[in-house]
């Protein structure tokens, strides 16, 4: 089990379920036919406007994917509370819970949940780790396997009573939503990290290694400057091209040989060694096909992966290439640098993509060979070679850990799932009883007044933000706010007014505004300032006293307005999470500036909001889509 799982207690009593991928249950399910949990839906679809297809799920969250697509013929009508279930490819796991009424196009099993099954927790069975294997292992057809209803309505469906559903539900949806914005965070980075190492490319093969060389304007708009010493060539002046070809699939002698055969999907790094597809000596005797030497460069000019890249790879072994494939090499040029100039100009080479039939992606080679690419002289040319070569593995092994890293957090949230969905874990008290929250409000408003009300930039709005956060990021639910869409960000004005009167309670923190009603708020001691926090603190928050520190030390830094950008970005982003929405840095900051506040595009730009997003990760201020979601609040503060 994973930590997760471990620090949950399991059932006091269990039955058998009477098969092996669900193992025991609670006493107290029920174990029923899907079919009695969740019906079929085979009405054809009418006039709905909203049409789904299995593109628009993504596998095994069941997230809603918006698409440009749009979806021609007669689908199977849904409703809200019913679940597509994608029967093709089953191991894709998609399995959408609808919210509105619509048409399901093309290969789905749409299924409504009877009376006694929670909708939401019917989606998250079907998308359990062993219902998945269950059925992809039950298909028809083999280029189309497909799940047939007959198998999958016969199988045995865990239902617990409804309001334990709920709390299985709620529980599911809190941790995987912490996991999913973990995931979230590192496919992040990983796109960072290509950018970085696009940049890094881009400006060694133009720019060189030496940043005081003279450089000159080659008057080449997409191109610049180049050091003023390496001149410019057509590419097809310094480089040769060779063509690949498919063997006749009819043939059998000429497959599964001894002969690496590359097409796009094998292009997939740097160097490239082996193939997913081997051919024959014969295929090659027989001139079906040709091999190139290695070290040559492999390139793909046509194929719908140019939508979104130009991939480079270099073989270290003689091989074949099918005919959407390129070998180049370099004619007095080292070939090793051709490769990096050939990513370092990938922005150029995608621009000057033509369509082929049925609008694949085509790279024409008059296009592309036309190109100018710089020519330094060889010793600079191996130079920056080799430099390239040292950070891009610098950089590889972080994208590498990375993808660890989602990995291992996409097994942990389906091994939760399946615990959760078949008993193997008790979630229905698994939350610690809260704490009072006159106390919590008072200990947490005493230690920010102590640790900031000196500072000139601290006042009532500064609080407001630490308080949103204090709830939100470290987790400190017994605050309770409900917080409104303001203009310096999110508020609640009755949490902060109690927090004040338990502050002045004691007479030990005086609430001024030293300038009149309606000026700054200021808060001061009666006496000297506290050196240490209230002794009840530490219990009241256990471990997460660390993340409110973290709010305090690294939001506390802030000036104001900081603090607003902060708290703001970080309310709109946990709110996305909150809904399961699609997160990117984009769609974030367009939801401050255009469904937050009419004033917030008075006081912000996007590029300040970009630097404080990275400025969150930086310091770690990430949401987990935990906490209360926001609500529209007045227009003026």
């Amino acid at each position: 089990m994973t930590p997760v799982i471990q620090k949950l207690s399991e059932y006091s009593s269990y039955q058998p379920s009477g098969v092996d991928w669900i193992g025991e249950v609670p006493s107290h399910w029920d174990i029923v036919r899907f079919k009695h949990g969740l019906r079929l839906v085979t009405t054809k679809g009418g006039n709905e406007d909203h049409k789904i297809a299995l593109e628009n799920i993504e596998s095994w969250s069941g997230r809603y994917l918006e698409t440009d697509t749009t979806y021609e013929g007669e689908g199977t009508s849904f409703r809200a509370g019913d679940i597509l279930f994608g029967k093709l490819r089953p191991y894709l796991a998609k399995a959408l819970l609808a919210t509105s009424n619509g048409q399901a196009v093309g290969d789905f099993h749409v299924l409504r949940p009877a009376a006694q099954t929670n909708p939401r927790f019917a989606q998250y069975f079907v998308l359990s780790r062993d219902f998945i294997s269950i059925v992809d292992g039950s298909t028809y057809g083999a280029k189309m396997p497909r799940a047939s209803w007959d198998f999958i309505s016969s199988l045995p469906l865990p239902l617990p009573p409804l309001a334990e559903q709920a709390a299985i539900v709620t529980f599911l949806d809190r941790e995987t939503a912490k996991i999913d914005a973990l995931v979230e965070e590192q496919r992040r980075l990983i796109d960072l990290l290509k950018e970085k190492r696009q940049a890094a490319i881009s400006h060694a093969v133009t720019n060189g290694l030496n940043p005081n060389a003279p450089m000159k304007d080659t008057g080449i708009e997409w191109l610049g400057k180049v050091p003023e010493h390496w001149p410019v060539t057509p590419l097809k002046y310094v480089a040769g091209f060779q063509s690949g070809g498919t063997p006749s699939k009819a043939n059998p002698d000429y497959w599964e040989g001894s002969v690496p055969w590359a097409s796009a999907k094998d292009l997939k790094s740097d160097l490239l060694a082996t193939t997913l597809d081997s051919i024959t000596e014969a295929a090659l005797q027989d001139g079906a096909a040709s091999l190139v030497p290695a070290g040559s460069i492999i390139v793909l000019v046509r194929g719908m992966m140019l939508a979104r890249a130009f991939p480079v790879c270099v073989s270290t072994v003689p091989m074949a290439i099918n005919q959407d494939l390129k070998a180049v090499n370099g004619v007095g040029i080292d070939n090793d640098f051709l490769a990096w100039v050939l990513r370092g100009l990938e922005r150029e080479t995608l621009s000057r993509l033509d369509e082929a039939g049925h609008g694949t992606k085509a790279l024409r080679m008059d296009a592309w060979t036309s190109m100018n690419v710089p020519i330094p002289p060889l010793d600079e040319q191996q130079a920056i070679a080799a430099h390239l070569e040292q950070e891009t593995k610098k950089n590889e092994r972080l994208q590498a850990a990375a993808e660890r890293a989602i990995t291992l957090l996409q097994e942990r949230r389906s091994a939760l799932i399946a615990a959760a969905v078949t008993g193997k874990i008790d979630v229905r008290h698994q939350q610690t009883p809260a704490a009072d929250a006159t106390l919590v409000r008072a200990a947490v408003g005493f230690e920010v007044v102590r640790r900031l009300a000196h500072r000139p930039t601290f006042g009532r709005v500064k609080l407001q933000k630490l308080v949103y956060l204090a709830e939100t990021y470290a987790g400190i639910e017994e605050l309770g706010g409900s917080y409104q869409r303001e203009a310096a960000g999110p508020l609640d004005r009755a949490l902060i007014s109690d927090i004040e009167r338990l502050l002045q309670r004691d007479g030990e923190v005086l609430v001024a505004q030293p300038d009149g009603r309606g000026s700054a708020v200021a808060y001061r001691f009666s006496g000297p300032r506290p050196k240490v926090e209230r002794e009840d603190l530490g219990p009241l928050l256990g471990d997460r006293r660390e993340r409110f520190e973290q709010v305090l030390t690294k939001v506390g830094d802030l000036d104001t307005k900081g603090a607003e950008a902060v708290a703001t970005l970080f309310a709109v982003w946990n709110d996305a999470l909150l809904d399961r929405a699609t997160i990117n840095d984009e769609g974030i900051i367009t939801g401050f500036l255009t469904e937050w506040h009419h004033e917030k595009p008075l006081k912000f730009k996007r590029d300040e909001l970009h630097t404080w997003l990275g400025w969150m990760r930086r310091n770690g201020i990430i949401p987990m889509g935990q906490g209360p979601r926001t609500q529209t609040g007045r227009l003026v503060i």
